[in-house]
């Protein structure tokens, strides 16, 4: 429901490049939101990607504070009951992650826990490699893997998005085919040691069960072994419809609520079915 992008020199704007996101509703979309401080500076912001629970904004930013020229950043984020996003605290993801060189256009997967980007500052085959990069136990970053010489070249590999399945993966580079062209997107089948880890996803529909209109429900997954809330969402306010990725190999709780509506709660584990 959220569509972000980056935009430059806009009169809101606070520095040259800025981050905006649009809310859909319906078939339609909100006019494009600023999201101000402390995600967007007077430095350069961009190569947003949220996380599949809504919780994570990662980003690229050469702002003050960093480890090198460009750096990934992250910021918590928070809806709000009208759809609006607030972000806080902007944290650099570290030295496993940033050098002193360039780290630009993260893409968190919808399990949570691997992160692939570009860099020139961790070594490779050429410009800027892609890496692979996942969460330990206490959720800190182990340190980068490289995609290998199948998928990075001598020249300039970027923009490296997972389907949610995990198998395919698309990027830019302008070193794989030496045609004059320049960048070019392609599609490469991961190697399995480098796929992340599996999730399942489906879509519901929040309505009233004896008129059938839709609900701009709170939707709720919780872990059911540990009680951690691991998705906050709502439902869209015009049709209803709301989309849910977790994790397999646990049992998870599906909790729906809309005031003055008594709350309705499923289970859910591997084999979810749209609902």
């Amino acid at each position: 429901r959220y569509l972000f992008f980056v935009a430059s020199d806009r009169k809101d704007g606070l520095g040259s490049c800025d981050i905006y996101y649009v809310i859909r509703h319906g078939n339609c979309w909100s006019q494009p939101i600023h999201a101000d401080a402390p995600l967007n500076t007077r430095f350069w912001e961009s190569n947003p990607s949220l996380s599949a629970d809504g919780r994570t904004l990662f980003f690229a930013s050469n702002r003050t504070g960093g480890k090198g020229g460009m750096d990934i950043w992250k910021c918590a984020v928070v809806t709000q009951s009208d759809g609006l996003l607030r972000f806080f605290n902007a944290e650099n993801l570290g030295d496993s992650i940033n050098t002193a060189k360039n780290e630009m256009s993260p893409f968190i997967h919808p399990d949570n826990e691997t992160l692939y980007f570009s860099s020139n500052g961790h070594g490779g085959y050429g410009g800027n490699d892609i890496f692979v990069a996942r969460k330990n136990q206490i959720g800190q970053w182990k340190q980068p893997v490289n995609l290998g010489n199948t998928i990075n070249t001598p020249g300039d590999d970027t923009g490296f998005v997972v389907e949610t399945g995990g198998r395919y993966g698309y990027f830019s580079s302008n070193g794989l085919e030496q045609n004059g062209k320049g960048r070019e997107v392609y599609k490469v089948e991961l190697p399995v040691e480098v796929r992340p880890r599996p999730v399942i996803c489906f879509e519901g529909i929040a309505t009233d069960a004896a008129n059938k209109e839709p609900l701009r429900a709170l939707v709720e997954v919780t872990d059911l072994s540990s009680g951690q809330k691991i998705q906050t969402l709502y439902a869209d306010d015009v049709t209803g419809k709301f989309s849910v990725c977790y994790p397999g190999g646990k049992k998870y709780g599906l909790t729906v609520s809309a005031k003055p509506y008594l709350f309705e709660s499923v289970e859910l584990g591997d084999s979810a079915k749209n609902m």
